[in-house]
């Protein structure tokens, strides 16, 4: 029984059929392509490392930014608190203002 495409033709072999071209660990199908050239061994090659790089770049990017989101959500903490002093010395400021006029309104009235 014989398949093929455009490029690749396949020549399924019974189990029992004795083939010399068919490597000991499978003995089911024979592929009948050409070796490939060295450029594209290398191409291919090349290919995979850089995959295999992009992950673990992005997996590096991922873990800093999970990081630097932590710190960012802890200076945003320090930040409210920091407002929130503020708004409390401004109104302690105020009230002590507003008791300053007061003396001095019931001082000069």
């Amino acid at each position: 029984m014989r398949l093929w495409d455009e490029v690749t033709t396949l020549d399924f072999v019974e189990p029992e059929e004795p083939r010399e071209e068919v490597s000991s660990r499978c003995r089911f199908f024979l592929w009948h392509d050409p070796a490939a050239p060295s450029f594209l061994r290398d191409l291919i090659g090349d290919l995979r490392d850089c995959c295999v790089k992009s992950k673990k770049e992005n997996e590096m990017l991922k873990s800093e930014l999970g990081d630097v989101e932590m710190q960012l959500l802890q200076t945003k903490q320090k930040l409210d608190e920091e407002e929130k002093k503020v708004v409390s010395l401004q109104n302690a400021k105020r009230t002590r203002n507003e008791m300053r006029s007061l003396k001095i309104f019931i001082f000069f009235s």
